[in-house]
């Protein structure tokens, strides 16, 4: 038999901020899927009202030629983590080689000397296969412009980041969403979870790769929503969320409603919120508490995990599992409001 103990006592470094660098680009993303963002239709009349005309021609050559929306920009806040100086983020942007930009902004999908070679030689893109391709939505031919135009595309993207930073309507935007973006931060720092547990929750998904992180960085997003990414390196782990509530129509109200509601329509299911109202438990022991099999007890979990109504955990080997006090108070809050029609 043998004992083995290990500590780690490096100190995490936990960061939840605001983010205007973020927010622009989750605005230059959202503009260019506009059939997404509906709820910022305002925000994108206005800003293709103050863009130039060089800026206007990019984005409408730019939706013609790729699906691509602009989110791997994120992948820069590894190296330049200036959440809140656009100008020095694009300038410290515009130092790297063609090279080092075309391996982040390719999410590291291609080594650095495989995107050297294929700068020398364009026409071996056809080669990069489906994983890289993919990312272009259905149109992997314009993984090629990216090398033949990198240059241009730049200088294009860059001018697009200044253009939107500077203009009024995100600026007062900012403004009026201080409140929003501080409540979501209230809420994340609420649930009191370890920063990896936290991030997992607010991605909505458990993790396949993870490392021993030592700086966490939550940012709110407005226009990020209804996405959820994260960033992240051997080191730093850096998720934006969105942090907006969509309005729904009364049909797709009714819809949740009824999926959340049909989640509660079993008095076992009911017995086991009433449980986890009070504290963290694993399903095991809730199949011997309310005599069950653990394979009922997992059907009903996963029905009200589904629901949105209950969190899951892991913590070593154990899945541990918490009634979502703010969704299920949302949840009661939101039948009340569709049947008085407020």
């Amino acid at each position: 038999m043998a004992l083995e103990q290990s500590e780690n006592n490096v100190t995490k470094t936990v960061i939840h901020t605001i983010s205007s660098v973020a927010e622009a680009i989750a605005l230059l993303s959202s503009y260019t899927e506009t059939d997404q963002h509906s709820y910022a239709q305002h925000e994108h009349v206005v800003l293709h009202q103050v863009l130039s005309a060089e800026a206007i021609a990019f984005i409408t050559s730019w939706r013609i030629r790729s699906r691509w929306d602009f989110m791997y920009l994120y992948e820069f806040f590894i190296p330049f983590p200036h959440f809140n100086d656009m100008a020095l983020f694009l300038d410290e942007i515009s130092g790297l080689s063609d090279e080092s930009y075309l391996f982040y902004i390719l999410g590291g999908e291609m080594s650095q000397q495989q995107i050297a070679e294929t700068l020398l030689h364009p026409d071996t893109t056809a080669d990069f296969g489906l994983n890289t391709a993919s990312m272009f939505g259905d149109k992997p031919e314009f993984i090629k412009i990216m090398f033949t135009d990198i240059k241009p595309i730049r200088v294009s993207i860059n001018l697009l980041l200044q253009e939107i930073t500077t203009s009024a309507v995100f600026q007062e935007h900012l403004n009026t969403k201080q409140g929003l973006y501080e409540a979501a931060i209230q809420e994340a720092q609420a649930f009191g979870l370890e920063p990896l547990h936290l991030a997992q929750k607010l991605m909505e998904k458990s993790f396949r790769r993870v490392s021993n992180y030592q700086t966490f960085y939550f940012i709110p997003s407005y226009f990020l929503t209804p996405r959820h990414i994260r960033i992240f390196d051997n080191h730093t782990c850096i998720v934006i969320y969105g942090c907006y509530n969509t309005p729904l129509n009364t049909l797709e109200r009714s819809l949740e409603l009824e999926k959340q509601l049909k989640a509660l329509s079993d008095r076992n299911r009911i017995m086991i919120l009433r449980i986890l109202h009070q504290h963290k438990e694993y399903g095991a022991r809730l199949a011997n508490t309310l005599d069950l099999t653990t394979a009922t007890i997992s059907h009903h979990l996963e029905i009200l995990k589904q629901a949105g109504l209950i969190v899951e955990e892991k913590v070593g080997n154990i899945k541990y599992f918490e009634l979502d006090h703010s969704r299920f108070n949302r949840l009661l809050q939101e039948l009340s409001s569709f049947v008085q029609m407020e």
